[in-house]
Protein backbone atom coordinates (compact mmCIF):
# COMPACT_ATOMS: atom_id res chain seq x y z
CA UNK A 1 0.00 0.00 0.00
CA UNK A 2 1.14 3.61 0.04
CA UNK A 3 3.39 4.53 2.30
CA UNK A 4 5.05 1.30 2.96
CA UNK A 5 8.27 0.04 1.30
CA UNK A 6 9.76 -3.42 1.27
CA UNK A 7 13.43 -4.00 0.20
CA UNK A 8 12.72 -7.68 -1.08
CA UNK A 9 10.22 -8.53 -2.93
CA UNK A 10 9.00 -5.43 -4.21
CA UNK A 11 8.04 -7.24 -7.25
CA UNK A 12 6.92 -10.21 -8.68
CA UNK A 13 8.90 -13.51 -7.73
CA UNK A 14 8.89 -16.91 -9.42
CA UNK A 15 9.94 -19.93 -7.82
CA UNK A 16 9.23 -23.58 -8.18
CA UNK A 17 7.88 -25.87 -5.22
CA UNK A 18 7.47 -29.59 -6.27
CA UNK A 19 4.57 -31.72 -4.18
CA UNK A 20 5.13 -31.99 -0.28
CA UNK A 21 7.40 -28.89 -0.38
CA UNK A 22 6.62 -25.64 1.76
CA UNK A 23 8.23 -22.38 1.01
CA UNK A 24 8.01 -19.65 3.60
CA UNK A 25 8.89 -15.96 2.65
CA UNK A 26 9.91 -13.27 5.02
CA UNK A 27 9.58 -9.52 3.81
CA UNK A 28 10.98 -6.71 5.81
CA UNK A 29 8.02 -4.03 5.46
CA UNK A 30 9.14 -0.40 6.25
CA UNK A 31 7.44 3.00 6.59
CA UNK A 32 8.07 5.81 4.03
CA UNK A 33 9.30 9.20 6.13
CA UNK A 34 6.38 11.16 6.85
CA UNK A 35 3.64 8.01 6.59
CA UNK A 36 1.67 8.12 9.23
CA UNK A 37 1.66 5.23 12.16
CA UNK A 38 -1.32 3.49 11.34
CA UNK A 39 -2.54 -0.27 10.13
CA UNK A 40 -1.68 -0.91 6.96
CA UNK A 41 -3.50 -3.87 5.12
CA UNK A 42 -1.38 -6.08 3.11
CA UNK A 43 -2.26 -8.52 0.17
CA UNK A 44 -0.31 -11.14 -1.29
CA UNK A 45 -1.07 -12.55 -4.39
CA UNK A 46 -0.35 -16.31 -5.28
CA UNK A 47 -1.05 -17.79 -8.70
CA UNK A 48 0.30 -21.36 -9.07
CA UNK A 49 0.09 -23.64 -12.20
CA UNK A 50 -0.52 -27.67 -12.26
CA UNK A 51 0.04 -29.05 -15.62
CA UNK A 52 -2.59 -27.89 -17.36
CA UNK A 53 -4.75 -26.17 -14.62
CA UNK A 54 -4.14 -22.50 -13.40
CA UNK A 55 -5.12 -21.44 -9.66
CA UNK A 56 -4.61 -17.82 -7.97
CA UNK A 57 -5.14 -16.74 -4.57
CA UNK A 58 -4.61 -13.90 -2.24
CA UNK A 59 -3.07 -14.35 1.46
CA UNK A 60 -4.62 -11.17 3.32
CA UNK A 61 -2.94 -9.61 6.32
CA UNK A 62 -2.01 -6.34 8.13
CA UNK A 63 0.79 -4.39 9.38
CA UNK A 64 0.52 -2.34 12.94
CA UNK A 65 2.67 0.62 12.93
CA UNK A 66 1.23 1.61 16.12
CA UNK A 67 2.90 2.66 18.91
CA UNK A 68 2.53 0.29 22.46
CA UNK A 69 0.50 3.06 24.09
CA UNK A 70 -1.65 3.43 21.51
CA UNK A 71 -2.27 -0.50 20.62
CA UNK A 72 -3.48 -0.83 24.56
CA UNK A 73 -4.99 2.19 25.06
CA UNK A 74 -8.41 0.30 25.02
CA UNK A 75 -7.27 -1.78 28.20
CA UNK A 76 -8.37 1.12 30.40
CA UNK A 77 -11.39 1.40 28.96
CA UNK A 78 -12.65 -1.92 29.72
CA UNK A 79 -11.28 -2.28 32.65
CA UNK A 80 -13.38 -0.12 33.96
CA UNK A 81 -16.60 -0.98 32.12
CA UNK A 82 -15.94 -4.43 33.50
CA UNK A 83 -15.64 -2.82 36.90
CA UNK A 84 -18.95 -0.81 36.14
CA UNK A 85 -20.65 -3.87 35.20
CA UNK A 86 -19.21 -6.28 38.20
CA UNK A 87 -20.78 -3.30 40.97
CA UNK A 88 -24.41 -3.57 38.87
CA UNK A 89 -24.36 -7.07 38.92
CA UNK A 90 -23.40 -7.30 42.87
CA UNK A 91 -25.90 -4.49 43.80
CA UNK A 92 -28.51 -6.02 41.93
CA UNK A 93 -27.84 -10.07 43.69
CA UNK A 94 -27.35 -8.25 46.96
CA UNK A 95 -30.64 -6.18 46.34
CA UNK A 96 -32.75 -9.65 45.65
CA UNK A 97 -30.90 -10.98 48.37
CA UNK A 98 -32.33 -8.46 50.71
CA UNK A 99 -35.85 -8.78 49.17
CA UNK A 100 -36.00 -12.44 49.90
CA UNK A 101 -34.88 -12.15 53.15
CA UNK A 102 -37.33 -9.47 53.95
CA UNK A 103 -40.55 -11.65 52.29
CA UNK A 104 -40.11 -14.23 54.51
CA UNK A 105 -40.94 -12.35 57.99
Amino acid sequence: PPGLVADELAQMMGMTIRGGQEKNIKVAVKRKKGSPAIIYPVHLLVEYGEMLNHYTGDISGEVDFRSIQERTAIIPALAALSLLAGILLLRSYFRTRNNSIFSRR
